[in-house]
């Protein structure tokens, strides 16, 4: 490196350790403190072989552990692993050992995820819990709760000062849960169980909830309140409504609480029951029944029959979640509508609070409120997430701020995020959040919602599909205009972006001629690729795109699509498919070789006739001096399909004048 630039690099690096030395941030002063580091004393990379040398050296000299991190997680790639587990024990630093610790933790093998609390445990022993950021803590926590070493946890506990105190708590009312059959080192019984569970309330200032007594349901679905508390709790309403301008309770609001309901179980009436519970009267219980079937109709008609505000709405045919919600919309009654999940339980005070933060508040568009995550048996973890979080199921609106913004996204699944993020954008505020636990929200390995998610990893179509309506809304915040239906425009056949075709109930026998495999989310090749792609579809090929990101671009942020390309996608020019999907196509293409060097999972179901890379000059990538190798990109390929493999050189992989002639060759190949 020449003189002046390690200069320039040092004297910059100083000034953010200044600004960093108060910080409480542990995390950012061993990022910067790493980079300096690197400046002074190299990197070993003997006896490695050069691609995983080639990325070690960068990321060392970047300092870049939290990058690396995010991008281990984010990818579960195996080059990533080895680059992070080669700088931690080439160089012994804290930052890098942690790195390995978090990324060992997401993975889903238990060996891993042992390997992580031997790192985590090892630096406590050291260095203190304090060498442990707020993730970190709450990581090594969990593992030891999840592997069941419930005497050192508890010791521990008090000594993670990062940690939320609401994470404490539920921390230690999980090792108390009488689920796990044995006592816990705490001595446990089913009263500290439950004062230590109910403690989140009463810390709140909300009532506690109880326990029906025990049968054959889980402990979630016995969740109540007791009658007298609830009692005393509605004998309080009129003077707390009186503080709103209410004189009567006759003149409150009726309030729609809808209910998407699909093939029902015990915890339908769950749900119910907690918004029979509610400490407000006048509400329009609405179970909108997605077509379950007539087997169900029984289910469904018995829980109608608990309460005379409940009104059953039948769909004509299942449609989803959120095309239930927009019926349920449509057939509400009352001048304020909210939402509530079938399987969850709400706090008896949850419509109230949420009401009184939202009404004679014009500036306050909707309100949601927290939720607290909890499997059946009322255990809360989720390895690297809170137990506490905000409810998008929860949002309450006006019916008058619900006309102009186009209703629900009748896609399967995001329906929640995206029309909190259509409300913002369109509104130009965010809802305000009660900062109550006002909900027990269902943890199930089934759920449409926990299969897509893990620690720091989202599955591909849920962050295509975000790509997709972030796009969408931001020519929303500059239009001003009111959003049309989004049911009726899916339904005609003119959604304004795209989503998944699994989600829409689309067909995925569907080949295209030509898939191209690249990370869509490069902005300086993004208006060449979308280019190539126009040229294609006007060619007369149909196309599809797949986004696979390129480790050598160090980055730390999840990517999105750039706007040229997620444009094409939105208009339906040309077509986003995903690993999870059933893929099927001619040519598959990839410009850019490093996408294949990862080492990591491919796509479940893809078959295609061939496989087309286009080989650059040199295998440098930016800073990355050898960012992929012949072998590495071989071997991965091979995982994706047993198609022939056909390289072609080409000066610049995102040319359009150059790759286009090269991609009709083998087309023209193939059909003859």
């Amino acid at each position: 490196m020449a003189p002046t630039r390690t200069l320039a690099r040092l004297t910059h690096l100083a000034r953010r350790g200044v600004a960093l030395a108060t910080s409480a941030d542990a995390a950012e002063r061993r990022r910067v403190t790493a980079r300096l580091t690197s400046l002074v004393r190299p990197l070993d990379t003997s006896g490695l072989d050069d691609l995983t040398a080639a990325y070690a050296k960068v990321a060392y000299q970047r300092g870049a552990a939290a990058d690396l991190t995010a991008l281990g997680l984010r990818t579960r790639s195996a080059l990533v692993r080895r680059v992070i587990e080669v700088v931690a024990e080439r160089t012994g630093s804290l930052a890098w050992q942690l790195a390995l610790a978090e990324v060992c933790a997401g993975l889903p093998e238990k060996a891993a995820q042992a390997r992580a609390r031997g790192i985590f445990e090892q630096v406590v022993a050291q260095r203190g819990p304090a060498a442990l950021g707020e993730r970190q803590q709450l990581l090594y926590a969990q593992l030891l709760y999840f592997q069941g070493r419930f005497t050192e946890l508890s010791a521990l506990l008090g000594r993670l000062e990062a940690l939320p105190l609401a994470q404490v708590i539920d921390l230690r009312a999980d090792m108390l849960n009488p689920s796990h059959g044995r006592p816990t080192a705490a001595g446990a019984d089913r009263e500290s169980f439950w004062r230590s569970f109910t403690r989140p309330f009463r810390h709140a200032g909300l009532v506690e909830p109880t326990l029906l007594p025990e049968g054959d349901r889980p402990a979630l679905d016995r969740l109540t309140t007791d009658p007298a508390v609830l009692q005393r709790l509605r004998d309080g309403l009129p003077d707390r409504m009186s503080r709103l301008g209410f004189d009567r309770l006759e003149d409150l609001p009726l309030i729609s609480v809808v209910v998407a309901v699909y093939r029902p179980d015990h915890w339908l009436e769950t749900a119910v029951r907690a918004l029979i519970e509610q400490s407000y009267p006048n509400l329009d219980i609405v179970l909108v029944d997605d077509a379950s079937g007539p087997e169900f109709a029984q289910a469904i008609a018995a829980v109608a029959a608990l309460d005379p505000r409940i009104r059953v709405v039948s769909a004509p045919r299942n449609g989803g979640a959120y095309r239930a919600r927009n019926l349920g919309v449509r057939s509400a009654l009352g001048q304020i509508v909210t939402f509530h999940d079938a399987d969850d339980w709400a706090h008896p005070e949850k419509v109230e609070r949420q009401f009184a933060a939202l009404w004679g508040q014009p500036e306050v568009v909707a309100t949601e409120s927290l939720a607290v995550r909890a499997h059946a048996d009322l255990t809360h973890q989720w390895l690297g997430y809170a137990s506490t979080r905000i409810n998008k199921s929860s949002l309450m609106i006006r019916r008058t701020d619900l006309a102009g913004l186009g209703g629900f996204d009748v896609a399967r699944k995001s329906g929640d995020q995206e029309f909190y993020e259509r409300l913002t954008a369109v509104r130009g505020v965010t809802p305000t959040v009660v900062d109550l636990p006002l909900s027990v929200v269902r943890l199930r390995g089934d759920s449409l919602s926990r299969s897509d998610f893990a620690m720091g990893w989202a599955a591909s179509t849920r962050i295509g599909h975000q790509s997709a309506y972030r796009k969408w809304h931001r020519g929303l915040r500059t239009s001003g205009q009111a959003v049309a239906n989004l049911e009726a425009a899916t339904d005609a056949g003119e959604r304004p972006f795209a989503a998944p075709r699994g989600w829409l109930d689309q067909r995925d026998d569907e080949r295209f001629d030509v898939l191209l495999v690249d990370d869509l989310a490069v902005k300086a090749t993004a208006g060449e690729t979308a280019s190539l792609l126009r040229l294609l579809v006007d060619e007369g090929y149909t196309v599809a795109v797949m986004h696979r990101e390129d480790p050598s671009l160090l980055r730390r942020p999840r990517p999105h699509n750039a706007d040229p390309v997620q444009s094409l996608i939105n208009a339906g020019i040309i077509s986003q498919v995903h690993p999870e999907e059933r893929i099927r196509a001619g040519v598959l293409i990839a410009p850019t070789p490093s996408v294949f060097v990862a080492d990591r999972e491919g796509p479940d179901d893809l078959a295609c006739d061939l496989v087309l890379l286009l080989r650059q000059p040199e295998p440098r990538r930016g800073r990355v001096a050898v960012a992929w190798t012949v072998e590495a990109v071989a071997d991965e390929v091979a995982r994706w399909s047993d198609a022939p493999v056909v390289w072609a050189q080409t000066p610049d992989a995102h040319d359009t004048a150059g790759v286009a002639p090269i991609v009709a060759e083998q087309m023209t190949f193939l059909r003859a």
